[in-house]
């Protein structure tokens, strides 16, 4: 999981250097994180 991880935020990192929204990067960073949050606990965070 922790290098599909890392491959994820390369390939935002990536975007970014296209020059995709910086928002919209950090967003999707935060939901990545907060999926794997919700993934490893079984539980569901509101």
């Amino acid at each position: 999981m922790e290098i599909e991880y890392a491959e994820f935020i390369k390939c935002l990192n990536g975007l970014l250097k296209k020059g995709a929204n910086f928002f919209l990067v950090y967003f999707l960073r935060w939901l990545v994180k907060l999926a794997l949050r919700i993934h490893s606990s079984k539980k569901i965070f509101i």
